[in-house]
C-alpha cells in the first residue's frame, strides 16, 4: 500500500550527518545508546505523522509519499532538511544582558532569548554573538525510516494527533462524525478550533469536542468545512 498525502504513519527513524554518519536523532533507545547519543530523559518509541503537514521535515514528507511500507533511505540536502545557514540569524547581545540574568556565555552554550531558541558562538569584548539558526542548519543528513504501518481507524489518529503534537492523553471516541477527546487537561477555545480546523478536512470530521474528565465542561470547535466521509 503507497503512502498517500494526508495518511497517519507509524515509523521509526534515525537521522545522521551526512558528513562524519553522527547520529543526531532516533526514535530507537538501542540506536542511541550504541552511538553515544543517548538521553536519559528522551521517550524512545515509534513516531506517528500526518504525511504533508509539516510534523516532521520537508525533505522527509516529500520524500516518503508513493512509498512502501518497510525501510528506505533518505539523503537530504540541507534545504530539505533544517535549511541552509541564514547570516541574519546571527545576533550580537551586549554581555550585560547575560549578567542581569546571572548567566555565562560560553560557546555552545544554548539559550532562552525572548522565546527563541539560540546558541553562543562567541563571548569576548563585552559582546556576545548568538546564533539563532537550526543547529543543523547548513548540513546534509541521512534518515534511515522503517514505515511500520498506516494507521486506519480514525479514534488512533486523533489520539496519537494528540499525543504527538501537545504531549496530551487522551481517551477518544467518534459518533456520527462527533470526535470526542477526554483527558485531564483543559484545552483553551482558541487551540480547539486551531486543531479542529487542521483536523477535520483531514479526517471528514464535522466537530472535535474536548472534555476534561474531572468536570461536565465541554469545548467545542465546529469548523466550516465541507462534510466529507469519514475515513
Amino acid at each position: 500500500m503507497a503512502i498517500q498525502q494526508h495518511d497517519f504513519v507509524e515509523l521509526d527513524y534515525t537521522g545522521r550527518l551526512t558528513d562524519g554518519n553522527q547520529v543526531f536523532d532516533t526514535t530507537l533507545e538501542e540506536v542511541a545508546k550504541k552511538e553515544g547519543a543517548y538521553k536519559e530523559h528522551a521517550h524512545y518509541h515509534p513516531a506517528v505523522i500526518c504525511i504533508g503537514t509539516a510534523q516532521i521535515i520537508t525533505g522527509i514528507d516529500e520524500f516518503l509519499l508513493g512509498k512502501e511500507l518497510g525501510v528506505h533511505t533518505a539523503a537530504l540536502t540541507s534545504d530539505q532538511a533544517f535549511g541552509k545557514k541564514n547570516t541574519k540569524l546571527l545576533q550580537l547581545i551586549p554581555l550585560a544582558r547575560f549578567k542581569e540574568q546571572k548567566i555565562q556565555p560560553m560557546p555552545g552554550l544554548q539559550i532562552n532569548i525572548d522565546g527563541a531558541l539560540g546558541t553562543v558562538r562567541t563571548s569576548s569584548g563585552g559582546r556576545v554573538i548568538v546564533d539563532f539558526n537550526h543547529p543543523l542548519a547548513g548540513k546534509n543528513v541521512t534518515y534511515e525510516l522503517n514505515v511500520k504501518r498506516i494507521l486506519q481507524d480514525i479514534t488512533e489518529k486523533v489520539k496519537m494527533w494528540l499525543h504527538q503534537e501537545l504531549h496530551l492523553d487522551a481517551e477518544v471516541q467518534v459518533s456520527q462524525g462527533i470526535v470526542t477527546a477526554t483527558s485531564e487537561h483543559e484545552i483553551p477555545p482558541s487551540i480547539a478550533v486551531e486543531i479542529t480546523k487542521k483536523l477535520a478536512p483531514i479526517l471528514g470530521i464535522k466537530s472535535l469536542e474536548f472534555r476534561k474528565s474531572s468536570q461536565q465542561n465541554t469545548t467545542v470547535a465546529t469548523p466550516i468545512v465541507k462534510e466529507t466521509n469519514l475515513k
